[in-house]
């Protein structure tokens, strides 16, 4: 198995948005997700933090990853 896949599969784990940390702690190197992300099939949501493009996932989702410790007030 490539790196590259073994980047998509952690996507796939994590639901779709996965933080940098979390995949350098597999023992990968960033290298690999700037190949996916020049490929388009990942983008960066903010820094640290990206989408595998074709997953489906809601904004919720991305906000959890982005603030994890904030509140959502739909008011």
């Amino acid at each position: 198995m490539s790196k590259q896949d073994k980047i998509l599969k952690i996507f796939q784990q994590k639901g779709g948005i996965v933080k940098l940390k979390e995949i350098t702690e597999q023992g990968i190197h960033k290298y690999h997700l700037q190949k996916l992300m020049d490929s388009g099939k990942v983008e960066r949501l903010q820094h640290g933090i990206y989408k595998l493009v074709d997953y489906p996932t809601h904004e919720f989702v991305e906000i959890k990853k982005i603030i994890p410790n904030g509140i959502v007030c739909l008011l």
